[in-house]
């Protein structure tokens, strides 16, 4: 943000005293808006935890091990680097610069029909819920009573509105649960606070919280002295390959279905 370090404020709460790291001019006072205020609070609520995602069982599984919880958080921060995780509220927000009027919203949506994989991953549904993520409806609600309090004078908030409505009426995008999500309302509300997308990915890495405490589990009263994760091996035959029978060492002779298998670990976490 290119501003000093802050201190903290003794008279502001934790998402006032965010806001005022993140955007108070030395030698001004700063003057916080509770419409932003409630709006940050609520973001940094909501993505403190949502249970046992891969970064949160990445840390988990990590802190099972005896490791420190330094080395648990870089486990869990290793595995945002995949594009299946983390990093939506970005994706949205590089989605909405893409589209450059309201006018191409339609011509956008027919696109998004053709991949819905692609477009899950721009904001819109969650593979976790079958329809709808409550945490959106909340921050659905919240978007909207920021908007109103900056105004709608920005091209990219005028074009997720648009795209919330188109997605929220379309019986293809209701049917197939790819209503916006939380990742698309945080980046909407992130972009009215005038936040740049690059920052939007430490205002959500308030999820350590939540991972720490998947750590911190290791050490609680009656917790598991092992992995929190049982293997269940599971079969499937590979179609199209013929091996001879052959004899294991030492061992009963393999048959030739049995040599057409190959492993496949299924893993489950408790």
């Amino acid at each position: 943000m290119n501003n000093p370090p802050r201190i903290r404020a003794t008279d502001l709460s934790y998402a006032g005293n965010f806001l005022q790291m993140l955007f108070a001019i030395p030698a001004e006072k700063y003057v916080l808006n509770p419409v932003i205020e409630q709006a940050m609070n609520q973001i940094l609520v909501l993505h403190a935890d949502h249970g046992q995602c891969a970064s949160t069982t990445t840390v988990r599984a990590a802190g099972s091990s005896g490791a420190n919880l330094f080395a648990c958080v870089a486990a869990g921060l290793a595995s945002l680097w995949g594009p299946m995780h983390g990093g939506a509220n970005e994706s949205s927000m590089r989605m909405l610069e893409e589209i450059e009027s309201v006018d191409q919203v339609p011509a956008f949506l027919r696109q998004a029909k053709r991949d819905p994989q692609a477009f899950r991953r721009l904001g819109f549904g969650n593979s976790r819920y079958r329809h709808r993520d409550p945490r959106a409806d909340i921050l659905r609600e919240t978007s909207h009573r920021v908007l109103a309090e900056v105004g709608m004078s920005d091209r990219l908030l005028q074009v997720a509105m648009a795209l919330e409505d188109v997605a929220l009426t379309d019986p293809y995008f209701v049917d197939n649960g790819l209503s916006p999500s939380v990742d698309f309302y945080t980046a909407v509300i992130l972009k009215a606070m005038n936040l740049p997308s690059s920052m939007f990915a430490v205002v959500t890495a308030v999820r350590s919280d939540g991972r720490l405490g998947g750590a911190l589990e290791r050490d609680a009263p009656g917790a598991a002295d092992h992995l929190p994760a049982t293997a269940d091996l599971r079969w499937r035959g590979l179609s199209g390959l013929r091996l001879p029978a052959r004899r294991a060492v030492n061992g009963p002779a393999v048959t030739a279905g049995e040599a057409n298998a190959s492993a496949t670990f299924v893993v489950t976490y408790n």
